[in-house]
């Protein structure tokens, strides 16, 4: 199992890193970024090169698996963070558009994923130390799952509100047009 979620996540991050990097050569930079705009757009898809080239050699593979699934539960963070914020395009595959809620989930699949594949791969000796860090991943995703419901419901009121602005600006402009609103 942990050597199928390697194959994943290294096809997963390779995919988007190379997204990523035909973004960065296909659209020009704004002028307003500064230098560590520029790295941190950069540095991302190195990043994910780095992971999936680690992930796909085979070379301390739980640690590899590890460490990509900490990335997976910092990037499910991030995604949140922008659905919470009403962003239509996660920025996760370059040019390429995508929905945060479609790659929150995805991050959260393949969280669970490394999870559990860590767990796996593990001997009862460790049985202890392991059940700990799945402990901590259940309550890490449970958190994530009820910010994500708390940012829908969010969305829901902002929504709710502004439609009450708009049937409100409604009803001023009947009111502007010369029609009476009171008999007297």
């Amino acid at each position: 199992m942990a050597r199928l979620a390697r194959f994943i996540f290294g096809s997963l991050l390779l995919a988007a890193a190379v997204l990523k990097f035909w973004q960065i050569a296909t659209t020009p930079t704004p002028a307003s970024w500064s230098l560590a705009g520029n790295a941190f757009q950069w540095g991302i898809p190195v990043f994910e090169t780095v992971l999936a080239l680690w992930l796909f050699s085979g070379k301390k593979p739980l640690a590899a698996l590890g460490v990509t699934t900490a990335g997976f539960a910092v990037f499910s963070g991030v995604t949140l963070f922008k659905l919470s914020q009403g962003a239509t395009n996660c920025g996760c595959f370059g040019n390429w558009v995508v929905h945060p809620k479609y790659t929150y989930w995805i991050d959260i699949a393949a969280f669970l994923l490394g999870t559990v594949s860590l767990l796996r791969e593990h001997t009862s000796t460790r049985w202890g130390a392991w059940t700990r860090v799945a402990l901590i991943g259940v309550v890490g995703l449970a958190i994530a799952t009820g910010l994500y419901n708390g940012a829908l419901s969010r969305a829901a009121e902002k929504a709710e509100a502004e439609q009450a602005e708009a049937a409100a600006a409604e009803i001023n402009i009947e009111l502007n047009t010369g029609r009476q609103c009171c008999p007297w």
